[in-house]
Formats: structure tokens, sequence, C-alpha cells
């Protein structure tokens, strides 16, 4: 039977003899920024709706201070749920592939072989440039096969030469 830590660390979802790689403390901070932007804006709109049915329809206090509780709990769930979630999610550069390991209820590993990468990315966002934090996206074709995100910038452009190169060996032109 495992243990919470090793669920929670993943040991579970790691190949024999992979190493994975988590991603930096700051990363859940900015996580949790993005949260706070992206939900304030559904959060808005959502209680404008509910208002305005309730000024029509309904006792109006009762159906806010619903809508409050409701929105509490949902970001409470998050702000836990986000924490999990940097806690599992890793990256592995192995000898024959890249690995990225994330999920919180459904956990997996997603994996490209350096032989199938058509295109490398590394970009960074508004708010990942406040926290010193970029992204690398590996291309194999039809879509986006890997993302590692919320890494340092330097890394990134590390990974971004690294994969490049393997590719190169194994004949593929970035």
């Amino acid at each position: 039977m495992a243990t919470d830590e090793q669920l929670l660390q993943g040991a579970l979802l790691a190949p024999e003899g992979v190493e994975f790689t988590r991603l930096p403390e700051r990363a859940l901070p900015y996580w949790r920024i993005k949260m706070i932007v992206n939900n304030l804006i559904g959060c808005a709109l959502s209680a404008a709706l509910i208002w305005l049915i309730a000024i029509f329809w309904l006792d109006l206090n009762w159906w806010l201070m619903g809508l409050c509780g409701v929105f509490l709990l949902r970001a409470v769930w998050m702000w836990g749920r986000l924490r999990v979630g940097w806690r599992i999610a890793a990256y592995s550069l192995g000898a024959e592939e890249i690995s990225v390991r994330d999920g919180i209820s459904t956990r997996s590993i997603t994996t490209a072989p350096y032989g199938r990468i058509q295109n490398v990315e590394v970009y960074t966002t508004f708010w990942g440039r406040r926290f010193n934090l970029a992204s690398v996206e590996v291309n194999t074709g039809l879509r986006s096969a890997v993302c590692i995100s919320s890494i340092d910038p330097g890394e990134a452009e590390r990974i971004r030469a690294l994969l490049s190169d393997m590719a190169l060996n194994r004949g593929v032109q970035l």
C-alpha cells in the first residue's frame, strides 16, 4: 500500500530509473495569482447574472449570501488544489525522451521521444515575467506533445537547446 507522501510526490508514476525534476517553489504563488485573476472575471460575471435574476424574480439577500458562500468554498478548494498540483508536477529529460508528470485527480505522464520533436518554443506570460518564470512547449507534429510550465527562464533556454541538439542528433532539423 502506498503512503500519502508517495502519492503526493508521484512516486507511483515514476517509471523505473526516471529521475523527475520538480518545478521551482515560486511557481506556486504564480499559479495562485493566475487563479485569482482568471476567477475574478468569471465570478464577477456570474454574480452579476445571479444578481439580475434575483432582483426580478427572487429574494435578493438569500441569493447573494449563498453565492458568496459558494465562491468562498470554491476559492478555498482551488487554493489547496494548486499546492497539491505543484507538488506533483515535474519533468524529466531522459536518454531517449522527455517526460512531464502532472494531474491531481487524474495523474499522467506525457512523453515525447527526441526523434519525433519538430518544434521547441520557450515563452513567458505577463505574470510569468513578474515571477521570473518561463514555459517550454515541445511539438511533435499535429499537436503540442509536452509542455513544461513555470520553470526558470535559464533552465527553459537550456532545455530548448538540449532538445534541439537531441533532435538534430536523431536526424530532425528544427
